[in-house]
């Protein structure tokens, strides 16, 4: 259910011709600051690509995301999967989105939780250079 919503979302997306300028903010390394699922502090993650981009963390997810403006500011919203041997989200899939708060990067994380409950993993992440 999650990889079909996520898949729709990428694909419905448009790109608005002011969100591409906004692509440089998001792509790049980001160090994770803080995440109601426990402190990471080796956690990070990069965005990269035109358009469609793509999201790889370093504790075993990945993601593609489409880039977007709301109120302003930018986002990308988009669906991924975990691959994590040895981790219980390994396999699962989810809907991941992302908003730039000045320096900070927002996640918000959608998991199937399982008996129909849905899970959400929320993150803050900071660039590495900027002493997150």
């Amino acid at each position: 259910m999650l990889r079909g919503l996520a898949l729709m979302m990428v694909l419905a997306v448009a790109i608005p011709s002011g969100a591409r300028a906004q692509v440089e903010t998001l792509t790049g390394p980001w160090q994770q600051i803080s995440s109601n699922a426990g402190n990471c502090p080796t956690c990070q993650i990069t965005i990269d690509g035109i358009g469609a981009l793509r999201v790889t963390a370093n504790n075993g997810w990945t993601a593609t995301i489409v880039e977007r403006e709301r109120n302003g500011m930018p986002t990308a919203g988009g669906g991924g999967q975990w691959r994590a041997p040895n981790n219980p989200l390994d396999g699962k899939t989810f809907i991941v989105e992302f908003e730039l708060r000045g320096d900070r990067l927002h996640m918000t994380m959608t998991l199937d939780g399982g008996r129909g409950r849905l899970r959400f993993i929320e993150a803050v992440f900071g660039r590495p250079w900027l002493g997150s």
